[in-house]
């Protein structure tokens, strides 16, 4: 009897403090209770269902609980205090959500979380609107006729971008993609703002006569940063048309043209790039009409040609890394007064290329500190057999020249410098001037030249060898 009335009593403590019921039956927050904390159970019946075997995958219901459905909220009330899972949860504000059909239109601040989004329009970023993207995969369904766009109009703003801001945790990248190579174009219009950043994007861009907009990730404004990217599957990688300052580094490009195309762009800084064109037809690195631009510490392997300056002057070319290309490592063509410094070219095999080529009255250039080993031509400095097309007062300099065919290739040029520069196991040393062009005041001097085995410098007015 006394025993009889200390459980009763304990009946109602619980009925009070706990979660007891009050019908000889214990509820699920007390089973979960001593089900999390390990504790011994209270009487025999709520050991037995805290004593049930799990294995049996039966999904019994004891004392009206269903042991499935109490496992499952253990589970999650463990997971949810062991990790803060409001860091992978989808969410946004702003313009968001996107529209099931149709553009996709920013006018106000938008910032986009850990989602997958698939957009059967365009995204036009208006001015006033920012678009902010982190971990979000934007897939841009291009089955229509009509060619699909990103644009980022003047005045607006878009940044892509990981959670962590991390390049090595590749698991919360942003992810912008579509079904077909070339499917969509990329657009940043003079005056808008972008930032691109530890991302993914692939597929955007086309040849069209339409302009170079359609070429890739175009970019025609200023300040921007495209950094830590894999950019694949686009006509041409990156195109600066026209911008200054823009940061473009570390990026891993492949593609089908051109990697990074600059045209009529000065001031930006292209560096630490790793850039290749399917099947080697492409330029690696091309500069048109673009001045002043600093191309450092890339590599750009197996394409046609590795760095290419048309037309552009006062560039820095340096610590470059450019083998195995079809034409040339470095190639200047019309560009004047550039720097081309410290940079690796080796594997060029061209009959006509090099590692380094300068032609097509390309003048005051300083081709210095090179290393070009085992290219058709080391340094070749040459016309393209247009007599008013000369190439003129370069400076070749502290140069290291090994096992080429021919080291160093002067012909149709006048008054350039050669000087301190190493030249060893090349079948030909030294190929220097040609009856058959006017050439003059070419100065070889100082020259440590040993184990080529030909050395040549054809008569030409005015040129002379001097302290072998």
């Amino acid at each position: 009897m006394e025993m009889n009335r200390k459980y009763e009593k304990e009946m109602v403590h619980r009925r009070r403090e706990s979660s007891w019921d009050g019908f000889g039956r214990e509820t699920i927050p007390y089973v979960i209770h001593y089900f999390l904390n390990n504790l011994q159970a209270p009487n025999e019946e709520a050991k037995s269902m805290m004593n049930y075997k799990l294995s049996d995958n039966r999904g019994i219901r004891r004392f009206g609980v269903n042991i499935g459905c109490f496992m499952l909220v253990a589970v999650l009330i463990m997971t949810s205090a062991m990790f803060d899972v409001s860091t992978i949860k989808a969410s946004g504000a702003g313009n968001y959500p996107p529209p099931s059909e149709g553009d996709w239109i920013i006018t106000r601040n938008t910032q986009v979380s850990n989602e997958t989004i698939t957009l059967h329009g365009n995204l036009i970023i208006q001015n006033g609107g920012s678009l902010t993207l982190n971990n979000v995969t934007l897939f841009i369904d291009q089955t229509g006729t009509q060619t699909l766009r990103i644009e980022i109009m003047p005045g607006g703003s878009m940044r892509v971008l990981d959670n962590d801001n991390d390049s090595a945790t590749t698991a919360d990248a942003s992810v912008i993609t579509t079904s077909t190579y070339y499917g969509y174009l990329f657009i940043a219009d003079q005056g808008s703002q972008l930032e691109l950043k530890n991302s993914q994007v692939s597929g955007c861009g086309q040849y069209s006569t339409a302009g170079l907009y359609t070429w890739g990730i175009y970019i025609a404004t200023d300040n921007t940063v495209i950094e830590n990217n894999a950019i694949g599957q686009t006509y041409s990688g990156i195109v600066i048309d026209g911008g200054a300052n823009n940061y473009v580094v570390n990026n891993t490009i492949d593609c089908g043209s051109y990697g990074i195309y600059l045209f009529n762009a000065g001031n930006n800084t292209v560096s630490a790039n790793n850039v290749s064109t399917y099947g080697g037809n492409g330029v690696g690195i091309c500069l048109y009409e673009s001045d002043e631009n600093v191309i450092e510490n890339n590599i750009s392997n197996s394409n046609d040609r590795g760095v290419e300056l048309l037309s552009s002057n006062y560039n820095n070319v340096d610590n470059n890394t450019t083998n195995s290309n079809t034409i040339a490592g470095i190639k200047l063509a019309d560009a004047s007064y550039n720097f081309v410094g410290e940079n690796t070219a080796k594997f060029n095999m061209y009959y006509a290329g090099g590692g380094i080529i300068l032609e097509n009255a390309s003048f005051g250039n300083t081709i210095s500190g090179n290393n070009l080993e085992s290219n058709s031509h080391g340094i070749r400095v040459a016309t393209d057999y247009i007599i008013s097309s000369l190439d003129y007062n370069n400076v070749l300099i502290n140069n290291e020249l090994h096992a080429n065919t021919i080291g160093i290739y002067i012909f149709g040029s006048n008054r350039n410098l050669v000087t301190e520069n190493a030249a060893w196991e090349n079948t030909i040393g030294i190929f220097s001037g040609s009856s058959s062009h006017v050439e003059t005041n070419n100065t070889i001097e100082k020259k440590r030249s040993f184990s080529n085995g030909l050395f040549r410098l054809y008569s030409s007015p005015q040129g002379f060898l001097t302290e072998f």
